[in-house]
């Protein structure tokens, strides 16, 4: 038998079998004949190269891309001296095309085209017009706005989010994730923190409480720096814009001769840039002043709740906590006591009648209770002042034990749990403005100002026990067999 690449002389096969001749067929030959039962007649055979190379693939990672995201091929005999491009069949049956780069035998990239559409697709590789591969499921994407690729049921998808499947196909979820109303319940605005919305609920819960302003107490501006004194005169490094009788004060590293930082001066102005002080309004008379560094002098009462301007909430022992909050600072502005179920004030009168029917401080004062609502803690009004150990035990045993009078059931307010608070707890207590909840009923304002057992002892000598006061945050310790005020919580 005589045999080529290309033909195959039908002398050779004249006698063949048709069983051979299909054989023939089968590897990758195109044969084509003539038959004659002639003796001189002829079949012609040609054979021809098969289309598929020898190449496989593996995978494509990842397994989505949008237009413009570089996309690998995985799989063995890549060829880079041939021209590689990537056919992509897109799910309405387009064909869209993108030049292949061999890394090596094993992988090549191409960069996702246009024109893929949304959906599934099939790639496959071509080198030199021949199929490289076999047709692999990949998953186009959007140019913006990319959709994210879930293997869940689609009633577990929210309807506001819309998602590729496992399929390839683009769907929307079924579930109803939003608050209507009905068939749930409204998360409760305490629950969120203040300025956050979520489902259609503003928060409530405050979060870095700072302290309020009282301005006939303290209100000053920024002040401006003096570079230096002459004569009595102060002159400042820029303009300092104060009118003459301007009330001002003085701050200081050091300060000068014949003034201070807590009187309040008045302004003789002598130029943009220099002035004079007097110790009395019109203004009076020019003071001698002289020598000192570090000076400011502040507009004083500028009417402005600055920064600067805050105070702690003993507020000079005026009634109540300081009354002007900072602008800007509603969010963390911590206090009062609720008057309409639900609002933004912190502390809220949970006193029962009998430890079951709700009542209040007022009518109630035997069972009198305020709850912080930012810690959720409930307190008790103050107990009888004692030492340590015995307030730990007014606290863990008398109040959760005993059967107060008019009460159905056992407990102080008909509640247990009660316990000493801890020193952060006493603390916070202050920073949650709880001067502003004092009551003649709960604990007053007087006893506020005095300091409180805490349950957490001293690290660096533990026969001593902090104390804090509830009106100014002041903190202390005291030893365990000194007596002073208790309050329980729960």
């Amino acid at each position: 038998m005589r045999m080529s690449y290309r033909s195959i002389d039908i002398k050779s096969i004249r006698s063949w079998s048709a069983s051979k001749i299909m054989m023939a067929v089968m590897l990758s030959t195109i044969v084509t004949a003539g038959y004659n039962t002639g003796c001189k007649s002829q079949i012609s055979a040609t054979l021809v190269q098969g289309t598929k190379s020898s190449a496989s693939s593996s995978g494509l990672k990842p397994i989505t891309a949008k237009p413009g995201e570089t996309v690998t091929l995985t799989g063995v005999g890549f060829k880079s001296s041939q021209k590689n491009v990537v056919k992509i069949t897109t799910a309405s049956g387009t064909v869209v095309t993108a030049s292949a780069t061999v890394l090596s035998d094993t992988a090549a990239t191409f960069v996702m085209p246009t024109g893929a559409g949304l959906g599934l697709t099939s790639v496959v590789l071509e080198s030199n017009g021949k199929q490289m591969t076999g047709a692999m499921s990949f998953v186009a994407n959007l140019a913006s706005n990319a959709l994210p690729i879930l293997i869940v049921d689609q009633s577990e998808v929210c309807s506001t989010l819309q998602y590729i499947d496992k399929n390839g196909d683009t769907k929307t979820g079924t579930k109803n994730c939003s608050y209507t109303g009905s068939g749930g319940s409204a998360p409760n605005a305490w629950d969120v923190r203040a300025g956050t919305v979520v489902n259609g609920v503003t928060g409530k819960l405050k979060v870095n409480c700072r302290n309020r302003a009282n301005l006939t107490l303290q209100d000053m501006d920024t002040g401006r720096s003096v570079s230096g004194i002459e004569s009595s005169v102060l002159t400042t490094t820029a303009a300092h814009g104060l009118a003459s009788n301007q009330a001002v004060r003085l701050l200081y590293e050091a300060a000068p001769i014949g003034a201070n930082n807590y009187t309040t001066y008045y302004v003789i102005s002598v130029s943009a840039t220099t002035l004079q002080l007097s110790e009395s309004s019109g203004p009076g008379d020019a003071m001698l002043i002289y020598e000192g560094t570090g000076i400011t002098v502040h507009r004083w009462q500028d009417g402005t709740a600055d920064i600067w301007d805050t105070i702690d909430d003993y507020n000079n022992g005026i009634s109540g906590i300081p009354g002007t909050v900072v602008s800007g600072w509603s969010d963390n502005d911590c206090g009062g006591v609720e008057s309409v179920a639900g609002d933004g004030n912190v502390w809220k009168d949970v006193t029962t009648s009998n430890g079951v029917t709700a009542s209040s401080c007022g009518t109630t004062a035997t069972n009198c209770t305020m709850q912080d609502k930012i810690t959720g803690l409930w307190w008790s009004k103050q107990q009888t002042d004692a030492v340590w150990n015995a307030a730990l035990s007014t606290c863990g045993s008398t109040l959760n034990g005993t059967t107060y009078a008019g009460n159905s059931v056992a407990g102080y307010n008909g509640q247990t749990g009660w316990r000493l608070p801890t020193q952060k707890e006493l603390k916070d207590a202050y920073n949650h403005g709880i001067r502003s909840a004092a009551s003649a009923n709960w604990i007053t304002e007087a006893a506020m100002e005095n300091n409180f057992f805490s349950a957490s002892s001293r690290s660096f000598s533990t026969i001593g026990v902090w104390v804090v006061s509830l009106a100014n945050n002041f903190e202390g310790s005291y030893e365990k067999d000194s007596a002073t005020q208790v309050v329980c919580v729960r």
